[in-house]
């Protein structure tokens, strides 16, 4: 039984497992290019065997490692589900993230990206809800069956009103990284008792002007209306 940290294809995936005999283990990336924009966060999902484990996080501008690295963050890595802000954030072209501690480390993903936070919060009459995946069919007879297809889904409605240009340049950017809704994306919900969710946009991001005087010193101003759904499968 697989947690929900993939999924939004619907395919189901295997947890990636190294060698008994490899501690530690490494996971190494090359994005092909310096970072255009800093990568602050790494999240492993839920599913891995890490807990209590050591990692360590490295950038490298030529993926040499050797004595050119920066280290990044490291520490013990909890049970469950995993995020965490990088102490020094990630600007080079190569990474490395390495394991030390139980053998055969079994991890699921790793990600490694940026967090986008607008100055604006949401309106407090934000919408949180539970979706059941269900097909319902009503007989000749005008008997009723219900069968489960899935897992309940979690949704999510934010709309923000009064929107600046600095922020409204972070919802484009946003946008833009989640290629306008194909890609899935963390999630951090406004209340603090949560965690993360893995989601995709449920309709286009949109945008509309709520300045009274747009054409004010202050300029345009906007609402946005963001819908989201938990990516699960």
């Amino acid at each position: 039984m697989f947690p929900l940290y993939n999924a939004f294809n619907g395919f189901s995936q295997s947890l990636f497992k190294f060698s008994a005999t490899t501690d530690p283990s490494y996971v190494y990336t090359n994005s092909l290019a310096v970072q255009a924009t800093a990568r602050t966060y790494i999240i492993i999902p839920s599913g891995h065997n890490l807990a209590g484990n050591t990692m360590t996080v490295h950038g490298s501008a030529s993926g040499a490692y050797a004595g050119e690295e920066v280290q990044l963050w490291t520490g013990a890595v909890p049970a469950g589900e995993f995020y965490q802000l990088l102490t020094t954030p990630l600007t080079q072209q190569y990474c490395r993230v390495k394991f030390q501690g139980v053998l055969y480390h079994a991890v699921p993903q790793i990600w490694i990206g940026d967090r986008i936070t607008p100055v604006r919060g949401p309106e407090p009459e934000y919408k949180e809800n539970d979706i059941p995946n269900l097909l319902r069919i009503t007989c000749d007879s005008g008997v009723t069956g219900t069968s489960i297809l899935g897992p309940v889904k979690r949704t999510w409605e934010l709309k923000f009103s009064g929107v600046e240009a600095a922020d409204l340049v972070k919802f484009n950017t946003f946008n833009s990284l989640v290629s306008y809704g194909a890609d899935s994306f963390w999630f951090h919900p406004p209340d603090d008792t949560q965690g993360i969710h893995l989601v995709v946009l449920d309709s286009f991001l949109v945008k509309t002007q709520d300045n009274p005087a747009p054409k004010s010193p202050l300029g345009p101003t906007w609402a946005i209306e963001l819908k989201m759904i938990e990516a699960i499968g």
